[in-house]
């Protein structure tokens, strides 16, 4: 779950960690390496449910104050962070906008 692996051996795996590290999020890394979401196709397809199963594991790893699946910091930038890509991807996707 080494996210220098994740970057160098995916071929979307820099833009998602880039993503990441805009989002202030870079902690999510070894999390999102070790479920293989390596594309931010497949990150923005991700359902409300499964944000809060990456956010209780990153509690796991990362603990903090509040209970797991609280509507805490680390969920809502993961859901502000997500939902805005979710409202690029298709764009890019249709050619709407450009690749970087």
């Amino acid at each position: 779950s080494d996210p220098k692996y994740f970057e160098q051996g995916r071929p979307m795996g820099s833009e998602v960690l880039e993503w990441l590290q805009k989002a202030n999020l870079r902690s999510y890394a070894p999390i999102f390496v070790h479920h293989n979401l390596d594309s931010l196709e497949y990150v923005a397809r991700l359902r409300p449910e499964e944000l809060v199963k990456l956010s209780d594991e990153h509690e796991e790893f990362y603990p903090r104050s509040g209970q797991k699946g609280e509507m805490g910091g680390q969920l809502k930038k993961l859901e502000l962070a997500h939902s805005k890509l979710t409202l690029v991807t298709p764009a890019r996707c249709l050619g709407l906008l450009p690749d970087r």
